[in-house]
């Protein structure tokens, strides 16, 4: 869980109200409807439907959208304008599509929630501002040490413009206006240096508070949002599972003729998929041609003539996304797969050991290699005893 309960390292300016932002209170700020979702220890978790966290579903595919902040746009308005506009959420930002499938979603979110929890904690970049600030505040010998506070500035503003969110471009605009005071006062005597620099140390401190309480409560916000869709997703992704351990059971009842009709259709559905591997917007045209002497079942080539019709439209983008998820709704139901993305996983539940000593994910193993190897009643043995595991946290 993205934990609200640790505080920002000693000296950080505190003045906002960051309990806002946790799982719950987003929960209650959003007015979101309730349901439970699943935590990576496979315990119910408070969360609300996949739909209201800005995600689609269709059967196991999963898309959702993000976006990029529009920098160019910043740079058109002045430093207070865009001041303004960031602390609001109101800048213009460039929406991006993501489509994958519930086993990736799950890892997805749970690497976001991560990624936001270390950044809570360690605030870097403010911490390096901190450290020039104290380079120029405390510099008796200011014109020996100037080249290394230009280098430190230098690689700052490096880090600062690499970062694509928009709380980093004003605090490298308030960077820049550091270096100018500083250039400035390299130039002037001691008296008129000291009151320049003074005003170079206010514009690192700006810097600094920018970069800490300006994404303070960003990371926050969506750090809570990644745990909510990590959990909302982690609980389909199961659900899904279960449903297909529920086929394979039935399937490996049937006999082995079945079975070896559905691994030949499978091995058809292999050759769709790699055909649509390294699939780009680019290359859409190209795998649409691959794609025609495909034999795809109603469902598979719905996906198909989706994207024919955006093509004919010149409508490339779409078309793109219609034959990626094609792509993961092909590849997201076979249990090698499954296996395969679950074994990526770092959802521990998956690999406790019940009292005959085997875990979920050591009978669904088992199970994927015997039915490869055609031993259909033995997968579907190991099948059930997975589900039966399973089920206990779903």
């Amino acid at each position: 869980m993205f934990h609200l309960s640790e505080q920002m390292s000693s000296g950080a300016r505190n003045t906002t109200n960051h309990s806002k932002f946790g799982p719950s209170m987003l929960l209650e700020n959003l007015s979101l409807a309730r349901t439970h979702g699943k935590d990576e220890f496979g315990k119910k978790t408070e969360c609300s439907f996949p739909n209201l966290l800005g995600l689609s579903i269709t059967v196991s595919t999963v898309s959702f959208f993000t976006y990029r902040s529009n920098k160019n746009f910043l740079k058109s308005l002045s430093t207070k304008d865009a001041d303004g506009l960031v602390k609001e959420g109101t800048h213009k930002r460039k929406d991006l599509l993501v489509i994958t499938d519930l086993y990736r979603a799950v890892r997805l979110f749970s690497y976001q929630k991560e990624k936001y929890r270390i950044e809570f904690r360690e605030s870097k970049l403010a911490k390096l501002i901190e450290e020039l600030n104290l380079d120029v505040y405390s510099s008796d010998n200011f014109s020996e040490k100037l080249e290394n506070i230009f280098q430190k500035l230098t690689e700052l503003k490096k880090e600062l413009e690499a970062k694509q969110g928009a709380p980093f471009y004003l605090p490298t605009e308030h960077l820049k206006k550091a270096e100018k005071l500083l250039m400035k006062a390299r130039d002037e005597k001691n008296k008129s240096r000291r009151t320049t620099m003074i005003g170079s140390v206010h514009m690192l401190i700006s810097s600094k508070n920018r970069t800490r309480e300006g994404r303070i409560d960003e990371i926050l916000r969506r750090g809570s949002m990644a745990s909510l869709r990590e959990n909302a997703v982690r609980r389909k992704r199961d659900e899904f599972i279960m449903e297909r351990l529920e086929y394979l059971i039935n399937l490996t009842g049937k006999g082995n003729e079945k079975c070896f009709a559905i691994k030949r259709l499978w091995e058809n559905d292999q050759k769709t998929t790699d055909i649509l591997e390294k699939l780009t917007q680019k290359n859409v045209k190209r795998k649409m041609e691959l794609l025609q002497n495909e034999k795809l079942d109603e469902k598979k080539n719905g996906f198909v003539e989706a994207a024919r019709k955006f093509l004919l439209e010149n409508e490339e983008t779409e078309a793109f996304y219609e034959l990626k998820k094609l792509y993961f709704f092909i590849l997201s139901n076979k249990p090698k797969y499954i296996l395969e993305q679950l074994e990526k996983t770092q959802d521990g539940y998956l690999h406790e050991k019940n009292t005959e000593g085997y875990s979920f994910m050591d009978y669904f193993k088992s199970g994927v290699e015997l039915f490869e190897n055609g031993v259909f009643e033995r997968a579907g043995h190991c099948f059930k005893k997975a589900g039966e595991i399973l089920s206990q946290s779903v």
